[in-house]
């Protein structure tokens, strides 16, 4: 069996991040100047606990950061909240680091979508900028750097 590798708490525009991964999505909206909040809230479903880490305002999307592959029960969850959100906001959960420049305009995750017929479907996270600039911002995400008190 794999070892499992702790995350590490990361300090980034006034934010405790619970790793250096959540931390460096956190450089990469900045870079494209989206808006973002760090676990805004909570919500309890089918009596589950469960905090979103980001939340997109001007999309209305949130978003879940796993550095790994993310267990059934962590995908049961962004689902039970894709469901509970459904018609006022979408989920996104992203795996694995921050990827490199990517050459399209997606970054690599399943966008978690409740349709009419209620089933729900994985899809990719479309970004609307530019290529050059989801680029530019995949290479300051992955070149952030936050020890010894750095900020990114």
């Amino acid at each position: 069996m794999k070892p499992k590798i702790r995350a590490i708490e990361t300090r980034y525009a006034g934010c405790r991040f619970r790793s250096r991964t959540e931390a460096r999505y956190a450089v990469f909206m900045d870079r494209l100047g989206l808006v973002w909040e760090y676990e805004p809230q909570g919500f309890v479903m089918d009596g589950t606990a469960y905090l979103p880490d980001f939340y997109l305002p001007r999309l209305h999307k949130y978003l879940e950061i796993k550095g790994g592959e993310p267990s059934w029960p962590e995908v049961e969850k962004v689902l039970k909240l894709a469901a509970a959100v459904a018609g006022e906001d979408t989920v996104s959960l992203l795996k694995g680091d921050v990827p490199r420049a990517s050459f399209t305009r997606t970054v690599a995750g399943i966008r978690c979508e409740a349709p009419a017929d209620g089933e729900l479907k994985p899809s990719l996270w479309l970004l609307p900028f530019p290529v050059d600039a989801v680029d530019a911002a995949l290479t300051a995400a992955r070149s952030a750097r936050f020890e010894h008190g750095e900020n990114g």
